[in-house]
Parts: structure tokens; C-alpha cells; sequence
């Protein structure tokens, strides 16, 4: 008897120890929910979905983490499509750059650090599913994004929705120039990062990607010119068909033809003065600042008279060929076109 009573004391201390351990964690249970809580309050919330972490950069969403921090910085593009839209990015090599030489003119392309994004909206939503080297707000609508040296155009709905997406893809653009492939590439999130250039049949670039647009003036000759945003020239110069620089003293370089049949021409360099938006130096041969306004030229660039200050360029034909044209001090003298003609 007291054996079966030891035995019934012993189950009953065990069966209070099992309903003390249950009780202890069903208290458990919701102080762990308070700590999570708790871990979520304590986000580095920088703004929107947007949070820090050991000097990186994460996405969260009503303190879900939806992505780690793992980017080294973020940029706010603005409203677009009713939400705030973020650009979260990380460095990862280096990517193609124009140059510029010590007067501002555009001369080559080199490399440039390089940094990745991914985009989110307000409520940490991956929006391209792609990552992009730029992103410019055009709009409230409208999403610039650049990858590769293609430029992507997306258009937004008021609810946020991707309603339709457009591409200028790098490459050949389809126009010949002198036997030459005229390629593109866009530096930036922007239509006007674009770089035109010249490739031969084996994609060899003959011209760098760098020009705003090119002008075939002769078989033999092509102009090619470079603007800024603001519509200015930076750079004109004067290519052979093998990508030699001919002729690089001017701002501008017009050519007119006087007469189709004897195939004659008349050509005009001009240097803009220095009180001008021009954001670039002219140099002649010997590396001295040229003197701004127009002269005659030839084919390649060379000068065939003094210097005018009169815009004449929309004035010229061959009907009329004496001009009377203002010098730098102001003098006035007498200029036959016929003694600036010539065949090319």
C-alpha cells in the first residue's frame, strides 16, 4: 500500500510540474509578439519605406523588411503616378563617360564610377523589375530610366500603374552617314544624354559616341556638332570619312551650295563671343584663343578672310554676290562671294 501511494505521489508532482511549464508558456507567447514589436519600432526609418542599417540602406513596408540594407544610397525622384517613387542603389564598376578637355569640348569617352538602382514606391514596391544606371522624374506621369545605353520611358496611371513603356535602345539607329552606321547611347536618364557616333561595318567606332547630330556636307567630309541642354554649341568639328579631325577652330560651321551645277560652295566658320552662353574655347592652329565672329572658309576649315560681325548665313545667294559686311572695330568693307567660292 505505501508502495502504490509513493507512486501516485510522484505522478501527481510530475502532472504539476507539466501544467506549471505550460502555464509559463502560454505567458511566453505574448511577451514575444511585444518584442517583435518592439524590433520593429526601432527601424531607422529615413522616410517612406525607406530605413538604415550600419550605414546601408533597406526596404521596408509598415516594418516588414522587404529588402536588406544592403544599397549604398538612395535618391528621391519625386511624385510620380499618385506615390513618392525612391531610387536605391549600389556601386558596381564603372560605366561609360563623355570627356571634356581643359577648354570644355567634348573630345573622347572614358569611364566613369558606376552605381546600380533598383526602384521602389512609398510602400517599398518594386516597380522595374530590372536594375538601371539612372532615373530622372520627367512628370508627375513620366519615369526616365537608363540601362546600358538604352533610355526607357515609362508613363504612369494615377493608381501608380506601369500604363505603358517605350525604349531607345544603344546601337545603330538605322541612318548612314558617308558610308558610316550612325550608333547611340544615352549617358543618363534624359533624352538629352544622348551620344551620337560612327561605326564602320565591323562596329569599329570610327567618330566617338559623343555628338549631338552629324551633317554629310561632302563625300568626303562630315560635320559633326555637339549642343548643351540649353540648345548651345559646345563643340563643331570637321571629320574625314576615316574619323580624322580636319578642322576644329569653330563654334559653328555652315556650308552653302551657290551652284548645283558647277557644284560650287560657300563656307562660314563662326566663333562666339566671350560675353555669349557658349560654354566652350575655340583655339586656332598655334592653341590661341580664336576671335569671335565670322570668316570665309574652305572645305576643311581653313580660313579665306578676315573676320565680320554680320550673321549673313540666311542673307547668302548666289543672285546676289556683293555684301557689304562690318569689320571688329566697326569699319565697313566690301566683300565679293565670288572670291570665296569654291569646288569641293
Amino acid at each position: 500500500m505505501k508502495k502504490l501511494f509513493a507512486i501516485l505521489l510522484v505522478m501527481m508532482i510530475m502532472l504539476s510540474a507539466c501544467e506549471k511549464a505550460a502555464e509559463e508558456n502560454f505567458e511566453k507567447e505574448p511577451l514575444g509578439e511585444k518584442e517583435n514589436i518592439a524590433s520593429e519600432e526601432t527601424l531607422d526609418i529615413i522616410k517612406d519605406c525607406i530605413f538604415k542599417e550600419n550605414g546601408k540602406y533597406g526596404v521596408q513596408h509598415e516594418g516588414k523588411i522587404i529588402a536588406e540594407a544592403v544599397y549604398d544610397e538612395y535618391r528621391e525622384l519625386g511624385r510620380i503616378g499618385g506615390t513618392d517613387i525612391y531610387a536605391l542603389g549600389k556601386e558596381s564598376g564603372t560605366k561609360p563617360a563623355v570627356l571634356y578637355d581643359e577648354d570644355s569640348r567634348i573630345y573622347g569617352v572614358g569611364e566613369t564610377a558606376n552605381t546600380l538602382y533598383d526602384i521602389y514606391s512609398a510602400e517599398g514596391r518594386l516597380i522595374i523589375s530590372y536594375p538601371v544606371d539612372d532615373a530622372e522624374k520627367y512628370d508627375k506621369k513620366t519615369l526616365y530610366v537608363s540601362a546600358k545605353g538604352s533610355l526607357y520611358e515609362y508613363i504612369f496611371s494615377d493608381e501608380g500603374e506601369i500604363t505603358a513603356e517605350t525604349c531607345d535602345p544603344a546601337g545603330k539607329t538605322g541612318t548612314v552617314i558617308n558610308g558610316l552606321d550612325e550608333v547611340r547611347y544615352y549617358y543618363g536618364a534624359s533624352p538629352l544624354s544622348a551620344g551620337y557616333g560612327l561605326a564602320d561595318a565591323e562596329d569599329y567606332a570610327v567618330i566617338p559616341a559623343i555628338y549631338t547630330s552629324f551633317t554629310p556636307i561632302f563625300k568626303d567630309r562630315i560635320i559633326a556638332e555637339a549642343r548643351n541642354g540649353f540648345g548651345m554649341m559646345n563643340t563643331c568639328r570637321i571629320y574625314d570619312n576615316e574619323g580624322n579631325i580636319i578642322c576644329e577652330k569653330y563654334h559653328e560651321v555652315i556650308y552653302k551650295r551657290m551652284n548645283a551645277e558647277t557644284n560650287e560652295w560657300l563656307g562660314i566658320g563662326y566663333v562666339a563671343n566671350p560675353e555669349s552662353q557658349i560654354e566652350s574655347v575655340c583655339r586656332d592652329e598655334e592653341g590661341k584663343i580664336m576671335a569671335s565672329g565670322f570668316r570665309f572658309i574652305d572645305k576643311d576649315g581653313k580660313e579665306l578672310s578676315g573676320v565680320f560681325t554680320d550673321d549673313i548665313k540666311d542673307e547668302i545667294s548666289s543672285e546676289e554676290m556683293l555684301l557689304t559686311l562690318t569689320a571688329p572695330d566697326g569699319s565697313k568693307m566690301e566683300a565679293d562671294l565670288n572670291d570665296y567660292i569654291f569646288i569641293p
